[in-house]
């Protein structure tokens, strides 16, 4: 555990830079990656993991959709030739993880896993819809998956119901591992307070 002030702390701290290119001023194309480090070596960040991909504006006579094609690899220190299985989104003192009653706090496909993401996002007026289809390969190690190939599927809609902020929505999610496949539906509601 690091100390502070002479004190122990044993909080999961993670740090990462992001980093976005627009090809040209007024370009709709742009290219995107984030760096997080699991651990700290140096006063910097260690044990990296990467997520990369670029995104691009199709022009359409009615509202918006962004298409993107992703890359992301949850294992720890694997970009730079030094994998360390079992430490992404994981802390030696809260056993949880970096988790909220099961689901994990960083990327959704939880830790030690290779995805390739292809997707859109369509808005238009109040109305916004998200599809994204991945593939990739899980680790012995997975917090979420069984060793081996791993595909999903999710889509969401959401609905901007008032101008202060009030949104409904729904969300599906299906995801398939060498062990077993899994869905679920999520309808929800969000407010302001004030």
């Amino acid at each position: 555990a690091a100390h502070l002030d002479g004190q122990r702390n044993f909080s999961n701290q993670l740090a990462g830079i992001d980093l976005r290119w627009r090809f040209d001023r007024g370009s709709t194309t742009s290219a995107y990656a984030q760096m997080v480090g699991e651990d700290e070596a140096g006063h910097f960040p260690s044990r990296n993991m990467l997520l990369a991909g670029a995104d691009t504006r199709v022009p359409m006579a009615h509202g918006s959709l962004r298409l993107f094609a992703e890359w992301s690899d949850t294992l720890a220190g694997r970009i730079t030739s030094n994998p360390r299985p079992a430490a992404a989104y994981r802390h030696s003192v809260y056993r949880q993880g970096y988790t909220h009653e099961g689901v994990v706090l960083g990327h959704a496909q939880g830790g030690d896993v290779g995805l390739a993401s292809l997707g859109g996002v369509y808005r238009e007026g109040v109305w916004a819809a998200v599809m994204v289809a991945s593939a990739g390969r899980a680790e012995p190690t997975s917090q979420l998956f069984a060793p081996g190939r791993v595909a999903g599927l999710s889509t969401s809609l959401r609905w901007a119901v008032h101008a202060h902020g009030s949104q409904v929505g729904a969300q599906w999610v299906w995801w398939r591992d060498t062990a077993q496949r899994r869905h679920a539906l999520q309808l929800w509601w969000q407010a302001p307070l004030w």
